[in-house]
């Protein structure tokens, strides 16, 4: 037991008293002894506090004050954490029985700076599974392509080491915090990656990224944006800043529309009659062509 790393697991929380208690069980059911588990929760007005104290005297720290948002209340959690690995899981997902094991079990040191990607289940409002997220070849180009080629924040951990010098969140950001976190990260390693289903990420109606769509999409495309223009500014060198500013937002803005196309032919294939017409359209027409 006392050689187990120390990992500290944060969960941001602002209302969500209907999911809330399944995540804190995920997190004190793992089992694992050197767990330091942390509540930030932003004042909410439901029966999330009610859930919070009754979990009370397994907790490391909680609060329940109001914050600026999500990045801003993770990045409370983390200052007052002195684990050696760091992860956060929000108040609607869930980690996976024996994440915690497998999350120490890869990291071969943990002073060194490093960070791990694993698999995620998504599941509905009603915890059903719906697909496995596997996390892919990480590139730079991972993170320029974000909308297709994400990979699940819930399934991500990183030593102390690695926030030192790539977090804190920044608190500017409140849909794609993780993206602008995790470019920063590569740009010191690449990430360990695991197979492994570390947690399940919930989609419901009231989930942030859904509700406020437009704002989450405009705010992606920012960091995108400013992820194009850090690594073609030194490749090209005659080409002004205005010019390179511009055809940034312009890649940026296309890998949103794709990104929305995909998500869109995804629904289409799920549908009971269109989903049958466009697999009998694949397997008869497209084949054929083909051939």
């Amino acid at each position: 037991m006392s050689n187990l790393p120390k990992i500290s697991v944060v969960t941001p929380s602002y209302n969500q008293g209907k999911y809330l208690e399944s995540t804190v069980r995920s997190v004190l059911d793992q089992s694992y002894p050197a767990l330091e588990y942390i509540i930030i929760d932003g004042k909410s007005q439901d029966k999330s506090i009610e859930i919070i104290k009754k979990y009370e005297p397994y907790l490391y720290y909680w609060e329940s004050i109001v914050d600026n948002g999500q990045s801003h209340a993770i990045n409370k959690g983390f200052a007052k954490s002195t684990g050696d690995i760091l992860c956060w899981i929000n108040s609607d997902d869930m980690l996976e029985p024996g994440a915690l094991h497998i999350i120490a079990e890869m990291f071969s040191d943990v002073s060194k700076p490093q960070w791990l990607i694993g698999a995620a289940s998504i599941i509905n409002k009603r915890g059903k599974n719906l697909r496995i997220r596997t996390p892919g070849h990480i590139a730079h180009t991972t993170f320029m392509h974000w909308g297709i080629d994400w990979f699940p924040q819930q399934s991500t951990a990183w030593t102390r080491a690695m926030w030192t010098l790539a977090g804190p969140l920044d608190e500017d950001l409140h849909y794609a915090m993780d993206l602008a976190l995790w470019e920063r990260m590569y740009r010191i390693s690449p990430p360990l990656i695991t197979e492994k289903i570390l947690a399940s990420y919930r989609v419901h109606d009231n989930a942030k990224c859904l509700v406020h769509t437009k704002d989450a999409i405009a705010e992606r495309a920012k960091c995108i944006k400013g992820i194009v223009q850090r690594k073609w500014s030194d490749k090209l060198h005659d080409t002004n800043i205005g010019a390179l500013e511009e055809l940034a937002e312009d890649y940026a803005e296309i890998q949103e529309l794709l990104a929305c196309s995909h998500a869109y032919l995804r629904r289409l294939q799920k549908h009971p009659i269109i989903g049958c017409i466009m697999k009998w359209w694949r397997i008869n027409i497209d084949d054929n062509t083909k051939s």
